[in-house]
């Protein structure tokens, strides 16, 4: 680096110039924003720039309920530290992060719950309630997926010791159910039932045209994680084939050609490798034959 008063070369350490004498002050670089479209997983994480909460909404007819669509990256529970503005009371510290989850945010002030689901989520919902009338009878259910939370199966039940051997033959055990595999994280957080139902229908139906452009960017963003890992393993691929094409190379095996004796018809290529092995490959019709020699 160089000293502001002298503008001669000094070390990053120094705290007085070594020629002027003059201290230094270090003028601390603001920290750079994430660039806007960075992807991370799972999709939610992303950066989607600028957050904002639209859309707020709490029922005036008796229903007892709310909502509101945040715009911005999912937030973990370890980065949400006090209560967010606006968020009810009752809203323990456990579910504060809940708050700011991608997506559509749905409490129940009755049942003093709250649930977050991402925007796709609550296009396909939407659908499937447009699809038929059952909620109307069975209220509607706000389900939570996490594709990053996994849970696993049940620990098998403990066997019980076998009793003493007695001359009639023991009943065969009933067959073992095949283990399920473990799956994602899956939770019904809340249901809406009767005016709410129907408040929350039309709250969906308003605000689509915001969820879908926010499902589309996550589509895009997924699609664009995809390609990049596809193009990190197409990498990998020709850095494998290039460390085996260097090993060849410096371990100083050669390829010859020579015409063998008994089959005109056919060609063989043979390695020759540095001390005690030799390699050779007969190409032929209808099979290629690999040879290996020790000496």
């Amino acid at each position: 680096m160089r000293c502001p008063n002298c503008d001669k070369t000094i070390a990053m350490k120094d705290r007085f110039c070594r020629h002027c004498g003059q201290p230094v002050v270090v003028k601390e670089r603001p920290p750079k924003p994430p660039e806007p479209g960075s992807v991370m997983f799972p999709i939610e994480c992303s950066d989607f720039g600028p957050a904002e909460i639209l859309a707020p909404f709490e029922s005036q007819l008796g229903a007892a309920w709310g909502a509101h669509i945040y715009t911005g990256s999912s937030q973990d529970s370890n980065q949400v530290k006090s209560r967010p503005e606006g968020c009810p009371d009752w809203v323990e510290s456990s579910d504060w992060f809940r708050w700011f989850r991608r997506g559509l945010v749905v409490w129940d002030h009755n049942a003093r719950r709250i649930g977050a689901i991402l925007a796709g989520d609550a296009i396909e919902l939407l659908e499937k309630l447009q699809a038929n009338d059952e909620w109307k009878t069975q209220g509607i259910a706000v389900v939570e997926r996490h594709t990053n939370w996994l849970i696993l199966d049940e620990p098998p039940p403990r066997k019980r010791p076998r009793k003493k051997k007695s001359t009639e033959p023991e009943p065969e055990p009933p067959p073992e159910e095949p283990k399920s595999k473990p799956t994602y994280y899956e939770q019904e957080r809340l249901r809406l039932t009767g005016r709410a139902a129907e408040e929350f229908v039309a709250y969906l139906h308003a605000n689509e045209a915001q969820l879908r452009k926010m499902a589309d960017e996550e589509e895009k963003l997924e699609q664009k994680a995809r390609w990049r890992i596809f193009e990190v393993m197409v990498q990998i691929h020709h850095e494998i084939l290039l460390f085996f094409d260097l090993l060849i190379l410096h371990s100083g095996l050669s390829i010859s050609s020579r015409k063998p004796a008994r089959a005109a018809s056919r060609s063989t290529l043979s390695f020759q490798a540095p001390p005690r092995l030799s390699l050779g490959i007969r190409v032929g019709t209808p099979c290629c034959t690999i040879l290996m020699d020790s000496r």
